[in-house]
């Protein structure tokens, strides 16, 4: 069963993909900071957190789709695989298209709310909008994709194109971010996210045909209605706490920038990416497994529960050792990111990562959610997360204007992850650990 499931290659593979992910984007931060100041970077953060809002169409049937596929028979059903797969990126590209075009026409319209700054900064906003939007949507149906693959249990395939175009966008930040900036980071994550969807397409499809033994279709035209009535009821659900934990972050940074500016959020920017890509570099592990647990559920409760297990035992462990290296290495981070050492950067990250740490007791639990199929636990926790970071942001900021939403958003993570721990262990009847 494990040769099968893929599970030790998908983990290992994944985390490198995270790894490389790190880099190419502590490189862009650094190159974007060295040319355009911390200005630049809370300009792209604030951007980037409000076309978070597009995610509100999305009917979330891209996580329904590799759950469904984690459950069928390659051997048998492939084509029915592809249906599945293709229902999902229909669907969601339709809606990404229509509500990115609304979403380019307000943010136009609003571009000094969202960037209560110089008018040089708009105008720069205005300009990379575009390239921004097309990558969200790229992005997002990538995303799709290589979850379908996930679903085959080839997380591995998927982690080195991940691999690949991370090195594509690397190489394109650094030629174009000192000659055009900003910009340049926003034409590198096109670049990676145009390259990273097709790479998963072609090999999901060439899969396909190698199981079906016949030449389908290189476009998504197998979608079938009575797919997506299928799909919709779980999808809903998932979609419902994706929303929840996507708004969690970017609600903290407009807060943020609203309240301190664009250098400060510049920093508070710096400081999240700084702590949660190397923790997410260790969760990744888990999230890779997600599909192996949703079928050992259904087959063998007791290697599921042992899964788990051993899951929950090294993601606790590989995240303490992780963050604690970064609050402890946080000046030297701060020198090497921004030049000098940041006091505000360097409180930003230790406070971030405390809630992380406490955050990554619950990934695990969150996965069993998924595979089995229960997420109302999921969805309660997002929700209890995202409303700490709105009430404490809120009164703390009065009283910390500086550290409130970060110390808000430490509350949230904190608060999430002990929470779903608690209750979705019970799926598994799991013994304390």
């Amino acid at each position: 069963m494990k040769t099968k499931l893929n599970i030790q290659r998908n983990v290992k593979i994944t985390v490198l993909a995270f790894i490389v992910n790190i880099i190419l984007t502590f490189v862009g931060f650094r190159l974007v900071v060295q040319h355009g100041g911390t200005e630049a970077l809370g300009l792209w953060s604030m951007l980037t957190a409000s076309i978070y809002i597009i995610r509100l169409g999305d009917v979330g049937v891209g996580s329904a789709t590799e759950r469904v596929i984690a459950l069928l028979d390659v051997e048998k059903e492939p084509l029915l695989m592809r249906r599945y797969l293709d229902t999902a990126l229909v669907l969601n590209g339709l809606i990404f298209i229509v509500l990115t075009g609304i979403i380019f026409i307000l943010m136009n319209l609003n571009i000094s709310w969202l960037i209560p700054g110089s008018q040089a900064e708009q105008s720069e906003g205005k300009k990379i909008l575009p390239i921004i939007l097309m990558a969200f949507i790229l992005t997002n149906l990538g995303n799709i994709v290589l979850g379908g693959l996930r679903g085959l249990h080839f997380a591995w395939q998927g982690a080195y194109f991940s691999i690949f175009s991370g090195s594509v966008q690397l190489i394109l930040i650094i030629l174009l971010v000192p000659k055009i900036g900003v910009e340049g980071l926003a034409w590198a994550q096109l670049s990676q996210a145009l390259i990273l969807g097709l790479l998963a397409w072609l090999f999901f499809n060439r899969h396909i045909q190698f199981c079906t033994k016949l030449k389908v279709s290189s476009l998504p035209r197998y979608g079938s209605c009575n797919l997506l009535k299928e799909l919709f009821g779980f999808s809903i659900r998932v979609q419902a706490v994706n929303l929840a934990n996507g708004f969690f972050e970017p609600i903290s940074k407009i807060m943020v920038g609203h309240s301190g500016g664009m250098a400060l959020l510049g920093l508070y920017e710096m400081a999240f990416k700084i702590v949660a890509l190397p923790r997410n570099a260790v969760i990744s592990g888990v999230h890779s497994l997600t599909p192996a647990i949703t079928r050992l559920m259904r087959q063998d409760q007791f290697e599921a529960i042992n899964l788990y297990k051993l899951a929950y035992k090294r993601v606790t462990f590989g995240t303490s050792m992780v963050l604690g290296s970064v609050i402890l290495s946080a000046p030297l981070i701060s020198i090497i990111t921004i030049g000098t050492v940041n006091s505000r950067l360097i409180c930003f990250i230790a406070i971030i990562a405390v809630g992380f740490l406490i955050n990554s007791f619950g990934a695990p639990a969150y996965a069993l959610g998924l595979a089995a199929g229960v997420m109302k636990f999921n969805l309660i926790s997002s929700i209890l997360s995202l409303c700490c970071v709105i009430f404490f942001g809120f009164v703390l900021k009065i009283i910390m204007p500086i550290y409130g939403t970060a110390l808000a958003c430490a509350i949230g993570l904190s608060v999430g992850g002990l929470f779903i721990r608690w209750k979705n262990e019970k799926l598994l009847a799991v013994e304390k650990i």
